[in-house]
């Protein structure tokens, strides 16, 4: 895992948290003795936003995994505000302007399911993906990177190499419907991995919280799949599918929200 620091991802980052209506919860957090590290999918296209330049569109969800606070306290404090607990230990905000999901690192479902300690490198290797294994310390401004960076470069969707391997048909489905979003293949051994372990609901559930079923968005995106990935795809392609997808002649997404490589 690399600490590195980049002076635009902070500017970019903190901008997008004031967007999205949470910086009282950041403080609430810190307050509260607690370090929160925003993970994943907005720290990685901040990233594409620098390093590929282009509008870093709004994120449809935030992850902010918290080291530093016990059960109770954790508890306390997203009780106190009205968070809905979710069924992996965490909580979700439903009132900010994109979901927020929050857990303490000890609770990692990856970490969890191989019993090993929170270190952050650990919870990065529990997120599968390699475009996904990246954080941001929101209290000390340092990305923690164990192999986004090298993945943006490498212009293809692929497994963490170190992956601490869990919820198989989940990450499946991520693999695929990041595919679609960045206009990205995967690499040869994600494909195996996507081919063996998809599954139809699971897809459409991750699919969903993207795109939104019954819109253009969602029905180009799913056509941009079945043209990259004919035999996978046949997989999902059930009823969910027949009556959602109309192809329309249209990119799946809004230039805004595109993560385009063809020119880098």
């Amino acid at each position: 895992m690399h600490a590195i620091t980049i002076p635009d991802l902070k500017n970019v980052l903190y901008k997008t948290l004031e967007q999205s209506a949470i910086s009282s919860i950041i403080d609430s957090i810190l307050h509260s003795g607690g370090k929160p590290i925003l993970c994943a999918g907005a720290v990685r296209d901040a990233l594409i936003s620098i390093e590929k330049g282009g509008t870093l569109s709004k994120p449809h969800d935030l992850d902010i995994g918290i080291a530093g606070l016990d059960r109770r306290r954790f508890d306390h404090l997203f009780r106190g505000i009205g968070a809905v607990p979710n069924k992996y230990g965490g909580y979700v905000v439903e009132e900010a302007e994109c979901p927020l999901d929050i857990w303490r690192l000890e609770e990692t479902c990856g970490i969890r399911v191989h019993g090993l300690q929170a270190f952050e490198s650990n919870v990065l290797r529990s997120f599968v993906i390699a475009f996904n294994s990246v954080a941001f310390d929101l209290y000390t401004g340092r990305l923690n990177d164990y192999g986004c960076l090298q993945a943006i470069r490498s212009k293809q969707i692929d497994l963490n190499s170190d992956a601490l391997l869990h919820g198989h048909s989940t990450f499946a489905a991520k693999a695929l419907i990041l595919s679609a979003r960045l206009c990205l293949p995967l690499s040869a051994s994600m494909r195996s991995f996507v081919a063996e372990f998809v599954e139809p609901q699971c897809f459409w559930h991750e699919f969903s919280k993207v795109f939104g079923l019954g819109h253009d968005n969602a029905a180009l995106a799913f056509a941009e799949l079945i043209s990259r990935y004919p035999k996978i795809m046949g997989r999902v392609q059930a009823r969910q599918a027949r009556e959602a997808v109309h192809f329309s002649g249209r990119f799946y997404a809004p230039k805004e929200d595109r993560l385009n490589y063809e020119n880098s």
